[in-house]
């Protein structure tokens, strides 16, 4: 069986639990869209930009903002955003500024929980930085609490979106268990009927976990969704040490397709 996987930047597997259930086949990719991207990364005009972007990300991180630091976070931020959306630069550079975009938000501004989980998304997912993510996530975690003022995304679901990163790409299922009870413990102060379905469905992993602790499947179908939103040779190579890391293996056919191949499931 083939499964093909696609991340959207505004809603990255919203429960462990769908994960968990549907990575048990292989990933098939042909390899004229690595080709079709590989032909891009030379365009010195884009490579330029890219360049100039990252030099100017590297001096905003750490600038100081005079008491202003939310509103450069959110000028950052635009500024991802129309990163992400240039589809053209980005088949000719791909998605490395990535991180770079989140570490220079959170560090001017570590409370802005509605630019975590696009950041998140596009670091691990589409630039193929998760523990990079996972950090910076946590970096923002530290100074938030259960309810903030000025929110849209409120705090307890990123601690849900650093548990699934913990158990998607670390492979640590009592790590991700752990930040999906804390998720619990901060949704609990909301009694609307979102809050309170959060909790179910989070109680629901959680549940899912004490019984399921093998993550091999969904870590090696969350290296799959990296691999079909960036697939050139550069992240191919990177996938490949990563699923093999894993038990699994990559495999490249006569006809240039590209399988990733879990290994047999634990008895």
């Amino acid at each position: 069986m083939t499964y093909h996987f696609k991340a959207s930047l505004f809603n990255f597997l919203p429960n462990a639990l769908i994960v968990a259930g549907a990575i048990l086949g292989i990933l098939t990719l042909q390899q004229k869209n690595l080709e079709q991207t590989q032909k891009h990364l030379n365009d010195p005009q884009y490579l330029a930009q890219a360049e100039i972007a990252e030099q100017q990300l590297t001096v905003t991180r750490f600038l100081p903002a005079f008491g202003f630091n939310n509103l450069l976070a959110d000028w950052v931020f635009l500024r991802f955003i129309q990163y992400f959306g240039d589809t053209e630069a980005r088949e000719a550079t791909n998605y490395e500024l990535c991180p770079t975009y989140f570490g220079t938000v959170i560090n001017q501004d570590s409370r802005f929980t509605d630019a975590v989980n696009p950041l998140d998304v596009c670091t691990s997912i589409f630039a193929g930085y998760p523990k990079e993510s996972i950090g910076y996530m946590q970096q923002g975690l530290a100074t938030m609490k259960p309810k903030m003022d000025a929110v849209t995304l409120r705090p307890y679901y990123i601690w849900r979106s650093l548990g699934i990163a913990q158990l998607l790409f670390l492979g640590k299922p009592l790590l991700a268990a752990d930040s999906y009870k804390t998720a619990i413990q901060w949704a609990k102060p909301y009694d609307d009927p979102m809050s309170q379905q959060f909790i179910k469905n989070t109680q629901q992993s959680v549940d899912f976990l004490k019984t399921n602790p093998d993550s091999t499947l969904p870590q090696i179908g969350a290296w799959a969704s990296v691999l079909g939103n960036n697939p050139d040779k550069r992240m191919l190579k990177r996938v490949t040490k990563e699923v093999e890391a894993l038990g699994g293996k990559v495999e490249i056919s006569s006809n240039g397709s590209v399988r990733l191949i879990a290994p047999p499931e634990k008895h």
